[in-house]
């Protein structure tokens, strides 16, 4: 049955090393031709077909308060701080 043998072990009881020795020698990424240069990580699109410039910006999330954040360059009269 499902969630472990006798033993302890998790997985499916049964199961013996050659399904797992089948299963590790599995590429991570597969790809459709040994030529092939894969799948862009972000956009899923072929590197084949996408731009040598192709790339995506990332924003890291934890700066995502500040977006809306504009900064006057020279202050007004009144905004002067002073110790």
């Amino acid at each position: 049955g499902r969630g472990g043998d006798s033993r302890g072990r998790g997985g499916y009881a049964g199961r013996g090393r050659g399904v797992d020795a089948i299963v590790l020698a599995l590429p991570i990424n597969p790809l459709c031709s040994q030529d092939c240069p894969g799948l862009c990580p972000d956009c899923g699109g072929k590197w084949a077909q996408l731009g040598d410039d192709h790339h995506h910006e990332v924003i890291d999330a934890r700066w995502k308060g500040l977006a809306g954040l504009t900064l006057d360059p020279e202050p007004t009269s009144g905004d002067d701080f002073k110790i």
